[in-house]
């Protein structure tokens, strides 16, 4: 079977249902060649307690030239012959849609949240302008039910690359759509995925708010996922004004545990990004070590400009315990960037020196140039706290390309603001 179930693109309808957060309500969507569930031109839709891709026990994937055989999982994420079902929820301009919600609401697996993991190339993807009220919450994508194996939307099929939520095409503003939401239980699990947690492409000016969620680790934030090869948390491509994280209590992400960068903002039109109140390396409790091999904890790069990492006092991203660099600013373009009020190799009770960045707190280099790191005058708290990191707490590097301009003031590095 090509598809599972088609809504729209001809009629419209509203108001529809479609699983619910008991037991016995939720739908299975597996096993086919395209999509499980797409949505096309409709309102007013609410989607909760379903699985897509996988089996309906939650823990093992689904493929279609398997003979009804599920695969294993929690073993490995790396491609292979088996076609499966591409995208597991694909949404095209829904306005007003719930997807997902609270997964301590219900009886069911994972009560309002949705299962979309083991299909062979996006957990799910929204396009087309997402109304402001659109809400995805509480799903796992990447993981079984429990939020802890692997169970992987994994590239497979002659689709190299893979997302457990893929945002794209959404031209005209959304007016603040939300992944995520404030308490642990409503944010989305996105981790085991082959290529990012969360995605965003070709998408100019919707405003998502993305909080909450957990990129990389298992659902409860503290331990990193056993054999992932999920390279991002998070990666905004050629993408502007995204607000990822919070000042609010519990609406900071967590991204740790993926293989080359926590947070990645890249290309020309990656601009007015506002990151803030995340954890980018550290468990979900910073004095809990996760064991995660990330790589970088922030890459700039490829001409991202006037971005926003920390804003103010209540807003510090904690960017530390990861394997090279707290945050990489590199490439001719990359401009206009600024680092406020951060913590960079320490958490904000100073406690923790096993956090430290290996490498460097922050890193510049091949031609990137006006960035700031810190802010020189009179403004108050845009300091960075940059200290406990292996090697330098700013590198600057213009061997490849020259950097210039770039500003380093007010901040504290080898030190700390309590020191």
């Amino acid at each position: 079977m090509s598809n599972g179930l088609h809504m729209g693109a001809g009629t419209s309808s509203s108001n529809v249902v479609i699983g619910g957060p008991n037991t016995g309500e939720g739908n299975v969507f597996s096993g086919t060649t395209g999509f499980g569930l797409r949505v096309q031109d409709e309102n007013n839709v609410t989607i909760q307690g379903n699985i897509f891709g996988a089996t309906p026990t939650g823990t093992a994937a689904l493929y279609n030239d398997s003979g009804g055989n599920p695969m294993q999982t929690g073993i490995s994420c790396t491609g292979g012959d088996s076609g499966g079902q591409a995208d597991g929820i694909h949404v095209r301009e829904c306005a007003d849609c719930l997807i997902g919600g609270d997964r301590n609401i219900g009886t069911g697996m994972l009560g309002e949240g949705n299962l979309c993991s083991g299909n062979t190339r996006y957990g799910m993807w929204i396009l087309y302008n997402p109304s402001a009220s659109t809400t995805i919450a509480g799903n796992i994508c990447g993981l079984d039910f429990q939020g802890a194996y692997l169970l992987c939307n994994d590239g497979n099929n002659g689709n190299p690359q893979s997302y457990g939520i893929y945002v794209s095409h959404t031209n005209s503003p959304a007016g603040g759509a939300t992944i995520g939401g404030s308490i642990e239980s409503e944010g989305n699990v996105c981790s085991g995925n082959d290529e990012a947690g969360i995605y965003f492409e070709s998408t100019a000016n919707p405003n998502f708010n993305v909080i909450g969620n957990r990129c990389g680790l298992q659902h409860n934030g503290l331990v990193v996922v056993p054999g992932s090869i999920q390279k991002y948390g998070i990666y905004i491509d050629d993408v502007g004004s995204q607000n990822i994280g919070s000042a609010n209590a519990g609406e900071g992400n967590v991204l740790s545990g993926n293989l080359d960068a926590g947070l990645v903002l890249s290309g020309a039109s990656c601009t007015n990004n506002k990151i803030y109140g995340n954890l980018i390396g550290p468990s979900d409790f910073p004095s809990v070590p996760t064991g995660s091999s990330q790589n970088e904890g922030i890459l700039i790069a490829a001409g991202a400009s006037n971005n926003k990492i920390g804003l103010n006092v209540g807003e510090e991203n904690i960017i530390a315990a990861n394997i090279t660099n707290g945050i990489r600013i590199t490439g001719t373009g990359t401009t206009g960037n600024k680092i406020a009020k951060n913590y960079i190799g320490v958490s904000t009770n100073f406690n923790f020196v096993w956090s430290q960045n290996n490498d460097c707190g922050v890193r510049i280099e091949d031609g990137a140039s006006n960035n700031k790191i810190g802010q020189y005058g009179t403004i108050l708290n845009e300091d960075n706290v940059i200290t406990y990191n292996g090697t330098y707490g700013v590198y600057i590097d213009g061997t490849t390309n020259n950097c210039t301009g770039n500003l380093i003031a007010g901040n504290y590095i080898g030190v700390t603001n309590a020191q």
